[in-house]
């Protein structure tokens, strides 16, 4: 019998040769029609692809693809039109694996100049970084590295985040806590 976490892995497997190889916005979409969540790529297959062949997944992004049923994919001329349709998508259906990041509404983004758009991508490495480089006994002392690290972008404004302890709690999913900070 095939596992859930398997099962989503075939889900993207079986889309990836369907996808043209253009920067775009994927999401992945539970059995209920709920968002989990949204990413962009330069190259959507290539980026699929990491979920499928990578053996070391972290044990959120495990959990993520086990509950995709479906993958939904919008491909964009350019990169920078990918992270402004990614960013949009990010605050209109507020996924659960996603980070809620308000930006100054002053700041036009401009497909020109790539620091008027918040790169996710980055902020997501930069957090993996500090969470590999750094033991957090307290989520709250964790939330407050994380929040240094995206208010270094100078766009930002305010940062929703929700922070979860997987497996902590027998016969639990998972235990968090929610924090907002925002800039002065």
């Amino acid at each position: 019998m095939i596992n859930s976490l398997d099962l989503g892995k075939k889900v993207i497997k079986d889309k990836i040769p369907l996808i043209s190889r253009n920067p775009g916005v994927y999401r992945m979409i539970s059995s209920s029609g709920e968002i989990l969540y949204i990413g962009k790529a330069k190259n959507i297959p290539n980026r699929l692809k990491s979920y499928i062949s990578d053996t070391n997944l972290p044990i959120r992004t495990e959990r993520m693809l086990s509950l995709t049923h479906s993958l939904e994919t919008t491909t964009t001329s350019n990169e920078s039109e990918a992270l402004l349709l990614e960013a949009n998508l990010i605050k209109k259906h507020k996924p659960r694996f996603n980070i809620e990041i308000n930006t100054d509404p002053n700041l036009k983004p401009n497909n020109k100049d790539l620091s008027t758009i918040l790169n996710y991508e980055t902020v997501i490495k930069n957090i993996k970084a500090q969470v590999r480089k750094q033991h957090h006994e307290l989520l709250e002392d964790l939330a407050e590295n994380i929040f240094k690290i995206i208010f270094q972008n100078r766009i930002v404004k305010k940062v929703n985040l929700k922070i979860e302890k997987l497996d902590i709690i027998k016969n639990s999913e998972s235990v968090g806590i929610d924090f907002s900070k925002s800039r002065i």
